[in-house]
């Protein structure tokens, strides 16, 4: 059977998945949002997210409706992980209501969420066919809301990475108002932060639980694959940002994320990372939500290799400490073996030596041989650019070009690694001369939702920084 084939005959015995309800409870050291999905009329999926109280004092009570609504919201993004299973033609809604507005702009976000998820899986829909949303809710809708917020705050998502370090880092200025925002907590996440200067009184702790039935119907032939992660990560900041009364929600999404995977496509793995996404969100929280809390990237003006540099200019301990392996984030590790992976290498060659690279990883990755085919994709030699949060082709062949003339000054060309030999005898069409790979190094990007209150003084000085040797 093809995909597209178990597509329609799971479409057809699964016609509707409804988002039945959603409630907020507590106990003494935790908050609790349980969120409950029907498809058909056997399987039930209950859904918990929870967060550790610590003390944090809330803007509102769990039952003022402002709050409910962003828990109402949450349950939606979150009800995408179990529509893939089926891709169920009719996503009914029992828990709450949405405008008509509202209903498009939450198609438009599943859709283009998941457009990796219909190319990996050759499945043919459109926009107006894939789903329909329907209120069947004798709720009102939630109207928008005024938080009342007191003063500026700060709440960052941190997940380990180098992105989300250096934003700790630009936003040192204002530690005093920002909180950190942790999903499922593992070591590389809670260090980055205490490296950072933050306590565990500074960090909101978030663990995401599944029904234990996602597994075992992948298992037995359900549909699975990528979720727009960060399109769940905006909507729970929301949640927390409202529950804690903080005004602004700043992530860590760098120019790149702007580009296609296949170039012309439309299919983006970073969707939800993308410039797009943040003006989306944003107007949708303006629009229906709330005009007080305000969410945005704070390295929207950076590419990849600028973060490198930067990122590679900070403590040590911070390279000792992050992870960005997907595979491995589990076990707190790097699996070597993935896009990721080698990408990380590749874009820190120019700015970190080699032992310390190679204790990063436990090895060379420049010397794998099996990872031959995934740096072909992401030098941009096959036109697929991998399913993972990588950097541009551009900005791959730069730090390829820079590390490979920082080489030539210290030893030559002599002992090339397996990939850098190959890159250097077969792919020299890709290679920047340095003038060119500078130039990647200096580009600053406009487009972005950064209030001046962060941006004057922090660009000038990150600028500054990427401009010295």
């Amino acid at each position: 059977m093809s995909q597209q084939e178990l597509f329609n005959r799971l479409r057809e015995k699964y016609p509707v998945l409804s988002y039945e309800e959603y409630r907020i409870t507590e106990d003494i050291g935790k908050i609790y949002i349980h969120f409950v999905y029907r498809l058909g009329p056997d399987i039930m999926f209950q859904h918990e997210i929870n967060l550790l109280k610590k003390g944090f004092t809330q803007n509102l009570s769990l039952t003022d409706p402002r709050l409910q609504s962003a828990a109402f919201q949450l349950g939606l993004i979150e009800l995408i992980r179990y529509w893939k299973l089926t891709c169920s033609p009719r996503v009914i809604l029992r828990a709450g209501a949405l405008l008509s507005g509202q209903i498009a702009w939450w198609k438009k976000l599943f859709f283009c969420g998941l457009q990796e998820f219909f190319h990996i899986h050759s499945i043919s829909t459109d926009r107006d066919h894939f789903m329909r949303l329907e209120v069947a809710s004798s709720k009102v809708v939630f109207p928008k809301a005024d938080l009342s917020l007191a003063e500026d705050k700060q709440l960052i998502p941190v997940g380990g990475g180098k992105d989300s370090i250096v934003t700790l880092e630009l936003l040192a200025p204002f530690q005093a108002h920002n909180l950190c925002l942790i999903v499922n907590p593992q070591k590389a996440r809670l260090e980055s932060a205490r490296i950072a200067g933050y306590s565990s009184q500074d960090i909101i702790e978030v663990r995401r639980i599944h029904d234990k039935q996602l597994n075992s119907l992948s298992q037995q032939g359900f549909m699975n694959g990528h979720c727009p992660f960060s399109a769940f990560l905006a909507f729970l900041s929301f949640f927390v940002a409202t529950l804690f009364g903080l005004k602004h929600i700043i992530v860590s999404h760098e120019s790149s994320a702007n580009e296609e995977n296949i170039p012309g496509s439309g299919i983006n793995h970073q969707y939800s990372k993308s410039f797009l996404f943040e003006q989306d969100f944003n107007a949708y929280l303006h629009q229906y939500l709330t005009d007080d809390v305000q969410y945005f990237s704070m390295l929207r003006p950076f590419n990849e290799l600028q973060i490198a540099k930067y990122f590679s200019r900070l403590s040590p301990r911070y390279l000792e400490e992050f992870r960005s392996c997907n595979r491995m984030s589990g076990q707190n590790s790097w699996c070597g073996k993935c896009a990721k992976c080698l990408f990380v290498q590749i874009i820190l060659y120019p700015f970190v030596d080699e032992k310390r690279l190679q204790a990063i990883f436990g090895r060379s990755l420049f010397s794998d041989t099996e990872l031959l085919s995934i740096f072909l994709q992401l030098i941009g030699a096959d036109p697929v650019k991998p399913f993972e949060c990588v950097g541009t082709r551009e900005e791959i062949n730069a730090a390829l070009s820079l590390g490979l003339t920082c080489q030539r000054k210290k030893k030559g060309r002599k002992d090339l690694p397996y990939l850098l030999k190959a890159y250097t005898e077969k792919y020299q069409h890709l290679m920047m001369n340095d003038t060119q790979a500078q130039e990647v190094l200096m580009v600053y990007n406009n487009e972005h939702l950064i209030p001046e209150k962060f941006s004057d003084n922090i660009f000038f000085t990150a600028l500054y920084d990427l401009k010295n040797p």
